[in-house]
This record gives structure tokens, sequence and C-alpha cells, in this order.
């Protein structure tokens, strides 16, 4: 399956008109008794994330790039940068996957940060496994020892395990996934005048 990229959205984010929602999708479920007694919560793995999409209008340059990469979208998955409203990055270093890692685990080793970084509550991170890019949150705040080495606390648990020594991306962190929209409003003139709306959502 094909990879796409879209446009890099730096500048556009807070351009009035535009809005970037993050969602988290969750295939669990409450289980509720229908003669009373306790609620139990049924968690089930594959949570994973999702991002939908209303850029402002558009530049006619940026407008036909931008229809551009949603049409050829469609034949594969795309890839865009993750939102993080106020949040300075930094410079994390080069991080990548430290050892074995297991399924499900809500846990990832790390190396090969900058030595003390902090990665923060809240923050996003990129790992690749099986091909395609995985989102994951930072549940905890951690800090990165003196020689870069860091276990992130991360939601959802690992959908796939990623290899030793798989890069993590911190700056940015992208979402890979599948497009969903109306392709009939992607074209120059919506992109000009009202901008165009997609959502993305993670593929596995």
């Amino acid at each position: 399956m094909s990879l796409t990229f879209l446009p890099s959205t730096a500048g556009v984010e807070a351009r009035r008109g535009g809005v970037f929602s993050p969602r988290y999708v969750d295939f669990g479920a409450d289980l509720t008794p229908p003669l009373g007694g306790p609620a139990t919560r049924l968690n089930r793995l594959g949570a994973r994330w999702a991002l939908d999409v209303r850029l402002p209008p558009l530049s006619a340059e940026d407008a036909r790039v931008w229809v551009s990469r949603l049409v050829q979208g469609r034949s594969g998955t795309v890839a865009l940068r993750w939102p993080q409203s106020g949040l300075a990055v930094g410079a994390p270093g080069a991080p990548v996957v430290n050892g074995a890692q297991s399924k499900g685990a809500q846990q990832l080793h790390i190396r090969g940060l900058a030595g003390q970084y902090p990665l923060r509550e809240g923050q996003f991170l990129t790992v690749t496994a099986g091909g395609r890019r995985q989102l994951y949150m930072a549940a905890l705040q951690t800090l990165a020892s003196a020689g870069g080495l860091v276990t992130a606390v991360i939601r959802p648990g690992l959908r796939s395990v990623p290899a030793d020594g798989s890069a993590v991306e911190l700056n940015p962190p992208l979402i890979e996934g599948l497009l969903q929209g109306r392709e009939v409003g992607w074209t120059l003139e919506a992109a000009r005048t009202v901008g165009l709306s997609f959502s993305i959502v993670e593929a596995a």
C-alpha cells in the first residue's frame, strides 16, 4: 500500500478557519448488568488515534498541492504532522526503540534521546512497526537518563511490536492512516474559498 505525505501544516494550524481536532478511537466497552450490580470495563487491543482536519482557505499554489496529495492518498495511506498546540518539543536527539518490546505493553523502552530530555505527559511520539507508523501518547512525564535512556509510559498499548533500533519520531510525530472524507469537496475552488475537510484514522 502506497504512502502519501500531506503538505506541512506549519503556519496553517493557527490561521483563522483552520481546525485540527484529535480523537481517541477506543474499541473497549463498559459492561453494565441489566439487573444492577457493579459495572465493569472491558478493554480491547487496537485503540488508536484519529485526526479531523478543516483547513483554512489556501492560496492557489497551496490549494493545488493539497488537492493533489489528497487525491493521491485515497489509493493508500497518508501521513501528516500531529498537532501539539503550545508544546515546544525542543531537541530530543535521535531516539530509537531500545531492545525487545511486547505487544499490548503500555511501556516503550527508548535509547538515543538527548541526555536529560523531558518526555512530557501528553506529548506524542511515532514508532514504525510492521512497515507503518503508529502514534502513541506519553501518559506520564519521564526524564531521560544522562545516557539518553528512558522507559516511556504510553497510551494506547503497543498495537504491533517495533524492532530494536526502529526510529522514534518526536519532532514531529506523524499520524499515518486512511483518509476519510468527501472526495467531491476536494477541489481547487473549495480549497481557495472555504478550505478542505478530511479525517485520518490510523489503519494499524
